[in-house]
C-alpha cells in the first residue's frame, strides 16, 4: 500500500486542564462558531497627508506643500448617509479598507482619503480588531464558562473568534485588569437540537455549582497567551507538543507548560474533551506542573479532565472509571498515598449520596473532612455495591470499582475480593477472563496486606487459568488475553514471584503469537486476509485506546531527527552486512526485509519502531498523502536510473497507466524526456495521464491486435523512421502482452526496462529479433537511495501528484481498501489507508 507516513509525532497524547492546565480527553468545545460581523478595532491614524485632487491647472504648477486647513473635506451628512453601507462592507463582509474605498467610489461615487476613512471609523467606534482590554475581558469571561457553548457580543453585535485571534496576534501579551463595557459573553439561543448524542441532558443544561463535597470547579485558563492555540493546524499543535518535550529535556519547564497549555487550547477546539489526544496532552501538562512542584495546578488539570468525562460521558461510564483509576495510580506513584485514599473514599460517597452523574469527584489533598474513611468497610452501602449481580455490565463496573479501591488501599477490600472471586468460577469460558482480572486485584490487595505467601499461590491459580483460556477452543478476544497477560505479569512481579513473572511473559507471548498466526499461514482466500486485517486493526485500536501515556521516542544516538518531526518511512530494510549492501546495491540485499512482506509485520498499526536512517524528514510543503506515494515514485526513479537516465529531448514509452506507470511518466517528464507516450487498455487512466502530463501522447492498446500491430501504431506517434522510435521503454504492468508491445516498439539499440511484476511472468522475447535490434532488456528490482530524489522532486514542484490518490479509507476499513485495490476497477488508481485516530472520537 506504499509507505506509511507517520502522523504520531510525540507519544504524548494530549490531555488537558483549564487552560491553566491541559487535559486528558479529546477536544473540549467551549465555544460555538461565531458570526463574522460586529468587530471593533483601534486603527492608528495614518501620518501621511492627503493630496489635493488633481486638475489640469494644478498639474502645471510647481507642487505646493499641502495645508491641513485647506484640506478637501467630506460633509458629515454625506458620511452619515453611507454609514450602514460602510459598516456592511468593512465590518460585516470583512473587506480591506482599500477594497471598501474602491467599491464606495465605483458604486456610490463616494470619494475620501484613507486617513479620512480611518478618522471617521474611529469616531464611529467602528474597529475591525478588538482592543487589548476587550480581548482581556473576553478571556476572563470565557474562563468562567468552562465547556459551555458561548457567543461574544460587543455593543450588542456578535463577533467571531477569528477577530479575537487577530487581536491576539497584534497585542500578544495579557494586560492588567481594567473596566471594559459593552462586552457580553452568553449562551446562544437554541436553534437546532441535533441528535441525542449531541444534546445536553436536562441535568447538564440545568447543572449548578458543585455540592460541598465537590468544592473544586473545573475551570480552564483562557488567558490571552493560551488563546493563541485556537485556530492552529494539527501539524502546528504537534510541533508545539514536540517543542514542549524538548523544553522539558532542556530543563525549561515553565516554557514547556506554556507550550502545552497553548497546544491543549487548540486541541480541545478540534476534538471532544475525552479524545485521547486531548487527555494525553492534559496529562503531559499535569506532569510538567508536577516537575515544578505545583500540586494545585496538577489537581486543576486532573479536575478539568474529570469534568470532560462527566459532561461528555458520565461519572460512572467505564472510561470515566478508567480515568479515576489512572488518577489514583498516579497519586500512589508520586507518594500522595493519603490523597489516593481520599479520592477513592470520595468516589464511594458519590455513589452513596447519589450525586448527579455530570459532576466530578475532584482531586485534592487529603483533609480531616474525609472522616468515615476508616469505617468504610462497615458501611451497608459499601457492602451493597458488591452484592451478587447477573448483568455483565454491572459485574464489570464492580471490577472497575474494586480495582480503584484496591489501588487506593481502602479498608475492607480483602474481604470484598474474597467474596467476588468465587463468583466468577462458574462463568462460561469466554467470560472467565473476569476471574483472572478479579484474582489480579485480589493479589494486589494481599501484597499490600503483606500476605506474599498467599499472593504467590493465587498467582499460580491465575496463571493456570490464563493458560487454560489461551488454549481453549473458544478463547476470549485476543485483545483481552493480551491485557490480562500484562496485568498478570505485573502482579507476579509485585508478589516477588520472579519465575512466575518470566513464565507469564514468555509462555503466554509464544502461545498468543502461535494462535494469531496459525489461521493465516499459507492463506490464499480473501476472507481470511480480511479477518487478519480486522484482527490487527482491532488490536491497534484497543492499544490506542489505552496508550495515553505512550510516547514516541528517538534512540539516544539518533541526532538527525527529533520527536515531532514529520517523516515518511522507507519500507525495505537491508541487512547492511552482505556483499550487495557493502557494494552500495542495497536493493539486491540477500537478507532484505520489507514492511508488510512476510514474515515482517506491516504498517497497519499506529505505533512502530523503525531505523532512523530509513526515516525521511518531510518538508512543510509535502502532505502526508503525497508522502505516502514516495515508495512507488522511488520505484519509478530507480527504473529510470537503471535505464541509464533519460537525456533531454529523448523519446520514451511507458507501458501501463497504473500508479507506477503514471509516476514513471511524471518522473520522465521532470527529467526532460520528450516526446513521451503512455499506453493502457483503460481510457479513463489515459485521460488522467493526459491531465498529469499535458504534453504526453496516449495510446489505447487494442486487445484485438497483435503486439507487433500495436507497436506499429505506437511508433507512428513518434514520427517516421527508426531513429524517431523511443530509445527507452519502461514496462510497468507486469503483463506479458504489454512487455511484447514495448519490445517491438523500442528502436534499434534501445533499452527495455521491466518494472512491472505479474503473476508467473514468463515473457518470451524472440531471441533472433532481440539480437538483430541489439536491444538491451533489464529488470529493475526495488530501489535504493531514491527517496531523497523523490522528496526533492515533490518539494521543488517538478512533479504534481494531485488526483493520483482516488480512494482513501480509515484504518478500521483496511479490508475494504485491499478489496478495492485488488478489483482493478477502471476508476481506481491509488488507494490509501489513513490513520484517522485524531478525529475518530
Amino acid at each position: 500500500m506504499g509507505s506509511r507516513s507517520h502522523r504520531e509525532f510525540l507519544g504524548i497524547h494530549i490531555e488537558g486542564n483549564p487552560l491553566d492546565a491541559l487535559s486528558d480527553e479529546p477536544g473540549f468545545s467551549f465555544l460555538a462558531p461565531f458570526a463574522s460581523h460586529g468587530a471593533s478595532v483601534n486603527s492608528r491614524p495614518s501620518t501621511s497627508t492627503t493630496q489635493l485632487p488633481a486638475s489640469s491647472a494644478a498639474s502645471e504648477l510647481p507642487p505646493a506643500k499641502p495645508s491641513r486647513s485647506k484640506r478637501w473635506q467630506v460633509p458629515n451628512a454625506k458620511w452619515e448617509e453611507h454609514k450602514q453601507t460602510l459598516h456592511g462592507l468593512y465590518i460585516v463582509d470583512g473587506l480591506t479598507l482599500e477594497k471598501t474605498m474602491s467599491i464606495m467610489e465605483k458604486n456610490y461615487g463616494f470619494q475620501a482619503s484613507k486617513r479620512m476613512y480611518k478618522d471617521r471609523f474611529r469616531s464611529w467606534g467602528m474597529f475591525k480588531n478588538l482592543r487589548e482590554k476587550e480581548v482581556q475581558k473576553v478571556a476572563q469571561e470565557l474562563n468562567e464558562r468552562p465547556d459551555r457553548d458561548s457567543e461574544v457580543l460587543l455593543n450588542g453585535r456578535k463577533i467571531s473568534m477569528e477577530r479575537v485571534h487577530r487581536s491576539l496576534a497584534k497585542h500578544g501579551k495579557s494586560v492588567p485588569e481594567a473596566e471594559v463595557t459593552g462586552i457580553i459573553v452568553q449562551t446562544p439561543a437554541a436553534t437546532d437540537m441535533g441528535s441525542p448524542l449531541d444534546m445536553e441532558t436536562t441535568e447538564t443544561a440545568k447543572r449548578t455549582s458543585h455540592t460541598p463535597l465537590f468544592e473544586t470547579d473545573a475551570k480552564g485558563p483562557f488567558d490571552v497567551q493560551s488563546l493563541h492555540g485556537r485556530g492552529l493546524s494539527m501539524n502546528e499543535l504537534h510541533a508545539l507538543k514536540a517543542k514542549a518535550a524538548k523544553q522539558i529535556l532542556d530543563g525549561q519547564v515553565d516554557e514547556a507548560i506554556l507550550s502545552l497549555r497553548t497546544a491543549l487550547t487548540g486541541l480541545r477546539d478540534l476534538h471532544k474533551p475525552t479524545h485521547p489526544s486531548v487527555v494525553g496532552t492534559a496529562w503531559c501538562l499535569a506532569d510538567a506542573y508536577a516537575m515544578s512542584q505545583d500540586i494545585q495546578n496538577v489537581d486543576d488539570v486532573i479536575n478539568w479532565i474529570s469534568n470532560g468525562y462527566s459532561q461528555h460521558l458520565n461519572l460512572w461510564h467505564p472510561r470515566t472509571l478508567d480515568h479515576y483509576l489512572r488518577v489514583v495510580e498516579r497519586f500512589q506513584d508520586s507518594r500522595r498515598r493519603n490523597d489516593a485514599r481520599s479520592l477513592g473514599f470520595r468516589l464511594f460517597t458519590a455513589i452513596r449520596d447519589k450525586i448527579p452523574s455530570t459532576q466530578i469527584v475532584p482531586a485534592r489533598q487529603y483533609s480531616e473532612h474525609d472522616d468515615g474513611l476508616d469505617c468504610v468497610a462497615d458501611d451497608a452501602e459499601f457492602q451493597r455495591i458488591f452484592d451478587e449481580r447477573s448483568d455483565m455490565d454491572e459485574i464489570d463496573q464492580q471490577l472497575k470499582l474494586a480495582r480503584i479501591w484496591s489501588v487506593a488501599r481502602l479498608p475492607g477490600m480483602q474481604s470484598v475480593m474474597e467474596k467476588l472471586v468465587p463468583r466468577f468460577v462458574s462463568l462460561p469460558s469466554v467470560l472467565r477472563g473476569r476471574e483472572v482480572e478479579a484474582r489480579c486485584i485480589y493479589i494486589r490487595v494481599l501484597v499490600y496486606k503483606r500476605g506474599h505467601e498467599i499472593a504467590r499461590s493465587e498467582c499460580k491459580l491465575a496463571r493456570d487459568l490464563l493458560a487454560e483460556l489461551i488454549l481453549h477452543d473458544t478463547p476470549p478476544p485476543f485483545e483481552d488475553l493480551i491485557r490480562l497477560s500484562k496485568e498478570l505479569a505485573d502482579v507476579h512481579k509485585k508478589a516477588h514471584d520472579s519465575s512466575g513473572f518470566q513464565t507469564v511473559q514468555k509462555w503466554t507471548s509464544n502461545r498468543l503469537e502461535d494462535r494469531i498466526l496459525k489461521p493465516f499461514r499459507g492463506i490464499e482466500d480473501s476472507d481470511n486476509a480480511s479477518a487478519l486485517i480486522g484482527y490487527f486493526t482491532d488490536i491497534g485500536l484497543g492499544h490506542q485506546h489505552r496508550s495515553e501515556q505512550k510516547e514516541a521516542q528517538c534512540a539516544p544516538d539518533v541526532h538527525s531527527l527529533q520527536v515531532g518531526d514529520r517523516v515518511a518511512i522507507e519500507a525495505p530494510m537491508p541487512c547492511e552486512n552482505c556483499q550487495f549492501c557493502q557494494g552500495g546495491r542495497r536493493n539486491m540485499c540477500s537478507n532484505l526485509r520489507i514492511i508488510g512482506v512476510y514474515p515482517t509485520n506491516g504498517a497497519l498499526q499506529r505505533y512502530m519502531a523503525h531505523p532512523a536512517k530509513l526515516l525521511h524528514k518531510l518538508p512543510d510543503n509535502i502532505s502526508f498523502a503525497d508522502a505516502a506515494l514516495l515508495e512507488p515514485l522511488s520505484v519509478a526513479i530507480q527504473g529510470i536510473r537503471d535505464a541509464g537516465g533519460l537525456p533531454l529531448g529523448s523519446a520514451a514509452l511507458i507501458c501501463g497507466a497504473g500508479p507506477i506507470g503514471l509516476l514513471t511518466l511524471a518522473a520522465a517528464r521532470a527529467s526532460g524526456a520528450h516526446p513521451l507516450v503512455i499506453t493502457d487498455i483503460e481510457p479513463t487512466r489515459l485521460e488522467f495521464a493526459q491531465k498529469l502530463v499535458p504534453s504526453c501522447f496516449t495510446y489505447k492498446v487494442d486487445t484485438n491486435l497483435t503486439p507487433e500491430e500495436n507497436a506499429k501504431a505506437i511508433r507512428q506517434l513518434y514520427g517516421p523512421g527508426e531513429y524517431s522510435a523511443p530509445e527507452t521503454v519502461v514496462e510497468c504492468t507486469g503483463a506479458d502482452s504489454s512487455a511484447l508491445v514495448g519490445f517491438h516498439t523500442a528502436r534499434m539499440s534501445g533499452k527495455l526496462i521491466i518494472l512491472g511484476v505479474g503473476k508467473g511472468t514468463s515473457t518470451y522475447f524472440p531471441t533472433e529479433l532481440m539480437m538483430g535490434k541489439m536491444l538491451s532488456i533489464k529488470y529493475s528490482r526495488n530501489y535504493y537511495d531514491a527517496w531523497p530524489a523523490g522528496i526533492a522532486l515533490l518539494s521543488g514542484g517538478l512533479i504534481n501528484l494531485d488526483g493520483l490518490v482516488t480512494h482513501s479509507f480509515p484504518l478500521e476499513r483496511a479490508a475494504e481498501a485491499f478489496e478495492l485495490a485488488a478489483s482493478a476497477k477502471h476508476d481506481t488508481l491509488k488507494v490509501q489507508i489513513v490513520d484517522e485516530s485524531d478525529d475518530s472520537q
